[in-house]
């Protein structure tokens, strides 16, 4: 996954992105996208014909984006509520959670069209894909389980029940997710064994987690917490929280997808981006 970087301005989002020769920005008006960036993945390279999808919240829409061009080249219809967009690591699908509904669209990346809608449950919320671009899970919020899809059959092949699960994270080497759990007096992150498809461990917290996501060695994990000014860092060896980096205001939205080996964004509600150096454990000059 190439890093970005989401800076919001007055009348457009800028999306920093990486190039062989620095970086650049894209920029995505609001007013295309509503209040809410619900979700935002940029493809495996950043070479000619790379794009960006962007979900449309309110309009159940996913733009996509000409990353060479700085344009959208084309809005495609989900299910309704688009909150959760995750791409294979060969960069081929592309597939969206509809948290107003009860499916996941599948996108074709080379044509940039819905192929098929997977049923997987009400309120699907986050997803992840494992390493080897054969295994989607699924938050579904609201039937209170994880569901496990094969990629490659598009259905789902079991679950695991887990109460209010919001937003997923697999560890580098695939073999251990960890879960964001949003019930109302039992916040906690919750590993699952993704072979055995059992819960291993449960990390009690005291306010409702939000995102979360690896670094780049899969030796800590960063997620944040609604009402906490910072950054935690648990250390998944331990299951304990070993650091947090503090930021400007209270994260309730998502960390967005690692930057490089040193440096995440954190953002609030699409409203302010915060970047963080992970090696100093500070935020970043921007």
């Amino acid at each position: 996954m190439q890093p970005f970087s989401l800076l919001p301005d007055r009348d457009a989002y800028r999306i920093k992105l990486p190039s062989q020769t620095g970086s650049r920005l894209l920029s995505v008006a609001r007013t295309a996208i509503g209040l809410v960036v619900a979700g935002l993945m940029v493809g495996p390279a950043l070479a000619a014909n790379a794009k960006a999808y962007v979900g449309n919240f309110k309009d159940s829409t996913v733009s996509v984006i000409d990353t060479a061009v700085g344009s959208v080249i084309a809005t495609l219809p989900v299910a309704a509520g688009p909150d959760g967009i995750v791409i294979t690591p060969n960069g081929a699908t592309v597939f969206v959670s509809g948290s107003g509904a009860s499916t996941v669209s599948v996108i074709d990346a080379a044509t940039d069209r819905v192929t098929q809608t997977i049923e997987v449950g009400k309120d699907p919320q986050g997803l992840a894909v494992s390493p080897d671009g054969r295994l989607l899970l699924v938050a579904v919020n609201t039937d209170d389980r994880v569901a496990f899809v094969d990629i490659a059959a598009r259905t789902v092949t079991g679950t695991v029940a887990l109460a209010k699960p919001h937003t997923i994270a697999i560890r580098p080497d695939g073999r251990v997710a960890y879960v964001a759990a949003q019930e109302p007096g039992h916040f906690a992150l919750v590993a699952i064994d993704l072979t055995t498809r059992m819960v291993i461990s449960t990390v009690a917290l005291d306010k409702p987690p939000r995102d979360l996501e690896f670094g780049f060695d899969g030796k800590a994990l960063y997620f944040t917490m609604a009402g906490v000014n910072a950054v935690q860092v648990l250390d998944p060896m331990s299951d304990k929280i070993v650091a947090e980096i503090p930021t400007a205001e209270s994260l309730v939205c998502r960390c967005d997808t690692l930057c490089s080996q040193r440096h995440a964004t954190a953002r609030r509600n699409a409203s302010r981006a915060t970047p963080l150096d992970l090696s100093a454990g500070a935020r970043a000059s921007a």
